[in-house]
């Protein structure tokens, strides 16, 4: 198993993200929860827009269930199953968008939990500043290879990570989950 991020610098195409963008757009905006299922803006400030499985969003699933297969075999080898929703992610200067140190392993309470995350970069890197993509410890990626358009970034999800704060302008980004069995 390979514990660090991998990522593939602007993998998918302007197309890919505009569709996304569009897509979710018309979705209902929610206020980004934390994993115990509060608001809580003292840990993450975000906006969030939920991408359900349904015919205007299958193509977003099978690319990214593709990419999670394709990298899980190369370098992970977990027991992976599903990717149950798709978080649209928006954080904006004007409220210092940002998610405090956290790790996405969480249980649904049942049989399964969160194996790999996914995070696409939709924004130009060059339409903000600050909300970048950190990782705790010597797994950090460089941040310029990570933040073009396009960019996934691919890790365990008890990976421990952060968005720091947008201190110009606005970050957009697709948040996914592969789920499992989970880990014995």
């Amino acid at each position: 198993m390979n514990p660090l991020p991998i990522f593939a610098k602007s993998a998918f195409p302007d197309a890919f993200c505009d569709d996304v963008i569009k897509l979710a757009s018309h979705l209902p905006e929610l206020d980004a929860m934390t994993s115990d299922g509060a608001v809580n803006k003292s840990r993450r400030r975000s906006k969030a827009r939920w991408i359900l499985p349904s015919a205007d969003s299958q193509f977003i699933f099978s690319a990214l269930d593709q990419t999670f297969r394709d990298i899980n075999r190369d370098c992970f080898g977990f027991d992976i199953d599903f990717i149950p929703e798709i978080q649209f992610t928006e954080y904006d200067a004007s409220y210092e968008g940002n998610f405090d140190w956290h790790i996405d392993n969480v249980t649904s309470g049942k049989c399964y939990s969160r194996k790999l995350s996914m995070t696409i970069q939709l924004s130009p890197s060059t339409s903000y500043e600050g909300g970048d993509l950190l990782f705790r410890g010597e797994a950090q990626p460089p941040v310029e290879e990570i933040r073009p358009r396009g960019t996934v970034v691919v890790f365990p999800s008890f990976l421990e990570h952060c968005v720091t704060p947008v201190t110009q302008g606005r970050r957009l980004s697709l948040v996914a989950w592969i789920e499992g069995p989970n880990f014995r």
